[in-house]
């Protein structure tokens, strides 16, 4: 794969975290996660969250993904002062905005691929006419029609990474949550993830945070973070990031 200057202009910051702490427990068996992250994500920017085991990673992508809130600190989401909500609303803003790519794909086992990829627009409450066109759309993108019938155990380890990303794309989200995205697929599905994730970035603005621990696959996005312990140890920008073929 050849490399270029990616060239992209940011908007203003999509999140705003200031001293975000998340502890777990109490008294003596109190654990410190995350100890006070204060970080700006712009819109569009392409972040990759490193860091040994234990660092805090999966936690922080979880507050910045509204399925957990910080113990200490402020958490801002388009503006909106999102550590101040109760869990129903920020479960709203999850739906409304945000989309979420796991390691273990987290697909349905009892449902179809199309059932699957249907499930959140009936979160949502999307009528069906409109769940069925956009449906179609992203079996066809993701070249998935000939599977729509097909049970996630009938899928090879990249084919369910492509339906949990058409599944987070499907709301047509702001932001996308990768948490080690690639971590269950060899190189080449990897690096097949990492182009189509690049491409939404570049293509369509969509905002991405991924944590991934193949350094390799820092070189797609525009920032690194590096946390330890709990706390941001390094911030550093990509100057080179790959060009990147999108298609499927």
């Amino acid at each position: 794969m050849s490399e270029d200057t990616q060239v992209q202009t940011l908007g203003d910051p999509i999140y705003e975290l200031r001293g975000v702490s998340r502890s777990f427990g109490s008294g003596l068996n109190q654990a410190h996660v995350l100890n006070g992250i204060s970080l700006d994500i712009a819109q569009g920017e392409f972040v990759s969250i490193v860091g040994p085991s234990g660092s805090g990673k999966s936690t922080l992508l979880n507050i910045m993904g509204m399925l957990d809130a910080p113990t200490r600190g402020s958490c801002y989401f388009m503006g909106q002062a999102t550590h101040e909500l109760g869990e129903r609303q920020r479960v709203t803003i999850h739906r409304e905005h945000i989309g979420f790519v796991f390691q273990a794909y987290h697909l349905i086992d009892e449902m179809t691929v199309y059932e699957n990829l249907e499930t959140p627009l009936l979160y949502r409450k999307v009528k069906s006419a409109e769940r069925k066109s956009k449906v179609a759309e992203m079996l066809d993108r993701f070249s998935m029609v000939a599977k729509k019938d097909l049970f996630p155990e009938q899928l090879s380890g990249g084919q369910k990474q492509l339906v949990g990303i058409a599944r987070a794309l499907i709301i047509e989200p702001r932001v996308i949550l990768a948490d080690e995205p690639t971590g269950n697929l060899h190189s080449s599905q990897g690096d097949k993830i990492m182009d189509l994730l690049s491409g939404l970035n570049r293509d369509e603005g969509v905002t991405i945070v991924q944590v991934t621990h193949n350094e390799r696959y820092t070189e797609y996005g525009h920032t690194v973070v590096e946390l330890l312990d709990g706390s941001i140890n390094a911030v550093s920008q990509v100057e080179r990031a790959r060009s990147t073929n999108p298609s499927l």
